[in-house]
This record gives structure tokens, sequence and C-alpha cells, in this order.
């Protein structure tokens, strides 16, 4: 009875309909619970793929989904870093981003590495450690009506994170693919061919951008506007793809010249792009949780490589905000809380736990009877159900400790 009914819903679009209406009933439930409504979505999808689907879920036949759900984070977060907000956050910021980014990739590689002996899934991991999730610490700050020095630091900082992540991630993932690839690999081209392609990515994004400015600023209907921009991210995909060069470093570099050089409303146009988020995020998020095979977690190494990731996390994120904001001369108050906000873990780790599953398993990498590129996902998505917990947890404390909580007011 359960394999005929598993039979009728094992259509692609039958699938797709249910995880996104699953993905908005769990996801309003955990607004409730005061959880990110993308918690939600991942939470939807691992009840899914262990109940009326029972782990049939395959990501890889909804890769057009994936591509396009990838594409709008990547152009949002370029669209976000516009020139004048980065001259105002200051040296401060930049070096809180710089340090906790790049303790927290290091030591989540090197602390994997002691255990595991394997480099190609310690540096992956790694460069997932390295990013933050804003949704989460956005929604915490506003419950609390958080206001302060502390509170507008981490604002700025978790708005940077990601931008710097995908670029930890686009580097790490062509040195790996490249030393794989390659007998005898020097160290030149080990690091001259990442640099190239990261460049060539960047590149590629940007002359696209400048080429699709003089058609976005004819564009007066928000509508047209819509349809022009998903056009864009798609084409922008493709082009990538057909280069080798990395999506989403390609897409951010898009959404930046445009915020950047167009002369018009960045505002308009994310607020066009927001109107089309919600379905596509939320069928990704869903589908990315279904891939979580708790069997597979259940045993004494994947616990262990989980509690290792997420404690070295924690205190590479909390260490690394401490010494940048020590080297920005922050205030004293900065220094002791900021580290605390920048702990819980969803959306652009996610989704590029999803393009190394795409990238690397081609490469069949196996540790025993583990595939490395579900073994990452599998790790994340159970990893990422305790960060979502915590994380907001620490972010009331550092708050609370600056004294910048307003909520009772």
């Amino acid at each position: 009875m359960l394999n005929n009914f598993q039979n009728f819903l094992g259509s692609p679009l039958l699938t797709l309909g249910v995880a996104m209406l699953m993905g908005f009933f769990v996801g309003r439930l955990a607004e409730m619970i005061k959880l990110p409504r993308v918690t939600g979505y991942v939470i939807a999808g691992v009840i899914l793929g262990h109940t009326i689907y029972s782990g049939s879920f395959d990501l890889l036949r909804f890769d057009i989904t994936n591509d396009f759900a990838l594409g709008f984070v990547a152009f949002t977060i370029g669209a976000e870093l516009e020139l004048e907000r980065l001259k105002k956050v200051g040296l401060c910021v930049a070096t809180i981003v710089v340090f906790e980014t790049l303790v927290s990739f290091l030591l989540v590689s090197f602390c994997t590495f002691l255990l595991t002996k394997e480099l190609p899934l310690s540096v992956l991991l790694g460069s997932l450690a390295s990013a933050t999730a804003p949704a989460a610490t956005v929604m915490t700050l506003r419950q609390m009506k958080a206001k302060g020095p502390v509170t507008t630091t981490l604002l700025a900082v978790v708005g940077l994170d990601d931008a710097l992540a995908l670029i930890v991630y686009a580097f790490a993932a062509a040195f790996l693919k490249g030393s794989i690839n390659s007998d005898g690999i020097s160290i030149v081209q080990a690091f001259a061919l990442p640099l190239l392609r990261i460049l060539g990515a960047l590149g590629l994004g940007a002359l696209l951008g400048f080429a699709m400015l003089p058609v976005l600023k004819s564009i007066s209907l928000q509508a047209e506007m819509l349809l022009f921009v998903c056009a864009s991210i798609i084409f922008c995909d493709g082009l990538a793809t057909r280069f080798g060069f990395s999506e989403l470093l390609c897409n951010m570099a898009f959404g930046f010249t445009v915020a950047n050089f167009g002369r018009f409303s960045t505002a308009r146009l994310l607020t066009a792009i927001d109107q089309l988020t919600p379905p596509i995020y939320a069928a990704f998020f869903v589908l990315a949780g279904a891939q979580l095979r708790l069997n597979a977690c259940c045993n004494a190494f994947m616990l262990s490589l989980a509690a290792v990731y997420t404690i070295s996390r924690v205190v590479g994120k909390v260490g690394g905000a401490y010494l940048g904001s020590l080297i920005g001369k922050a205030s004293d108050t900065i220094r002791k809380n900021i580290g605390y906000g920048l702990v819980s873990q969803v959306g652009i780790a996610i989704a590029l736990a999803v393009i190394i599953r795409r990238e690397f398993r081609p490469l069949n990498i196996y540790f025993g009877n583990f595939e490395m590129s579900q073994m990452i996902i599998n790790l994340l998505l159970f990893t990422t159900i305790f960060t979502e917990i915590i994380g907001p947890a620490l972010t009331r404390y550092g708050i609370r400790k600056a004294g910048e909580d307003h909520s009772a007011e």
C-alpha cells in the first residue's frame, strides 16, 4: 500500500508540489516557535524524506530548480553589497568578517583532518563552516528590538559574511578538483588555476551585469523587471556552466555590478526579486532537507565528526570575531559579544552543500562505506538542526551582555 502511494507521488511535479506545501505549513509552524522560516523548510524536507517518500527523494531530479534557487541566492548577496554601504562599515567590520570567516575555515579544516585524515573532506567542511546564516540572526535581533553598537556591527558582519564564504568555497573546491584530477600538480598550478577560475567567474558576471544595465534602466514596470532579472540569472547560470566557472560567484558579481553601477533604485530591484524568492527558497530547502539520511548519521564516526565540526566552528566564529575586533580596534563591548551572533548556519551553507554534492559526486570519493558528498550534506543538515537552536540562544546571550536588549520597552 505504501509503495503504491509513493509511486503515485513519485512524479517530479507532484513531488515538488508536496515539498512546497509541506514547506509552507512547517515554515509557519517554525515561525510560531521563534525559529527562522528557512529552518522550517529544512525540517519539512527531513520529515518528507523519512515518511511518505522514505528517502526516495533524488535532488539531482530537480537540477533546474536548484540552479535557479542558487542563482537567486548568489545574485541577492551580490546586490546587497552596495559600495556606499561598504564605505560606511569601516575597518572594524572588515577585519571581523575576514577573521571570523578564515579562522573558522582553518580551525574546522584542521580539527576534522585530525579526526578523519582526509584532506578533501576536511577542506570542504572548513569552507562550509565559514558561512553564517543572516536570517536567524536578523530575526533574533528584531524580536529583541536590539539597538546599539554591537547590533549595528553584527548586522553589517552577517551581511558581508556570505560573500566571503562563497569565495572561500570557490577557491577550496577549485584547488581540490585540480589536485584530485591531476597527478604531480605543482604549487603554482594548485593556486593559479583556482584563482584564474575565480577571476573568470567574477569577470564574466561583471560583464554580463554591464551588458544588462541599459535594459534594466529602461524598464518601468516591476513585473517586467522581475521577468528580465529571472531570465538574466538563468542565462548567467548557463553561461558560467558552459565556461566551467562557479555559477554562485558569477551571479554574485552580476548582482554586485547591477546594484552599484546601475544608477537606479536597488531597493526596487530587490523588491521585485522578493516577490519570487519565497516559493523558490521553499522548494530548494525542502528538497535539500529531504537528502538527510538519519540512519547514516547514527554511528560513532558521524556523531564524532558532527561534534568536532560543530564545536570547532563555534570556537572559530567566536574566536575569529574576537581577534578581528581586536585588530580592528573595536570597543571592548563589541569585542566580547560580537562572536555570539555568528553561530547560526543555514541558507548559503546548505546551498554550498548541494553544490558540493553535484560537483564532487561524479568523482566517486569514498571513505569506507560513505560517499563524500552525501556524507557532507548529511553532516551539514544534521548539525544545522542544532545550530539553529543554539545560534539564536547565543545571539540573545551576547546582546543581553552588551545591554542592547530593548524587548521590554
